[in-house]
């Protein structure tokens, strides 16, 4: 209270009755945020940042990723942040959507022999002791023969798979 009221040059006793009135605090935020240019989110806004994080959530599934990129582009537009849980309520939404969103384009590619091939990929593999997935998705932490002799395991293994004619990306070239 002495360090603020020093700044403000004013009596310490005086801070004790801010906020008594039952508007003054949020009179001042307004105008803090009027000066700083900020604004309270409209319901367009809203659908912006609807549209907007649905796009991220098609890159990235990371939900504390969402949450940053959703502040930052809030704090570049100059919108209040709001609470946090209904920011979390936005990014559960838009995740299920960009998985609705992800299998809707994926389906189609989806044909009897490469289910079965990625079902394979969920199956645990005496020899590795793990789901073929899960070796696969280990990134290699050293340049060590043995990581570089098994990354090469991964080409090879990756190489062997039935995947001729596949194209994820251009589904109409199937």
């Amino acid at each position: 209270v002495m360090f603020v009221a020093n700044q403000l040059q004013v009596s310490p006793t005086c801070l004790s009755t801010y906020g008594q009135r039952a508007h003054t605090r949020t009179d001042h935020l307004q105008e803090i945020l009027d000066s700083m240019g900020y604004r309270k989110a409209t319901p367009a806004d809203w659908g912006h940042l609807r549209s907007w994080l649905r796009e991220r959530a098609l890159e990235h599934d990371n939900p504390t990723l969402l949450l940053q990129l959703a502040c930052e582009k809030l704090q570049r537009e100059k919108i209040v942040r709001p609470g946090i849980t209904r920011l979390e309520r936005l990014l559960l939404q838009v995740r299920r959507d960009g998985q609705a969103e992800i299998y809707q384009r994926i389906a189609p590619l989806l044909i009897a022999d490469r289910r079965q091939l990625l079902d394979q990929l969920l199956i645990v593999d005496p020899e590795l002791r793990r789901t073929p997935l899960t070796w696969l998705r280990q990134a290699a932490i050293a340049n060590s023969p043995p990581a570089i002799m098994n990354a090469l395991k991964k080409l090879t293994y990756l190489r062997q798979m039935p995947l001729e004619n596949v194209s994820m990306l251009n589904p109409n070239r199937l």
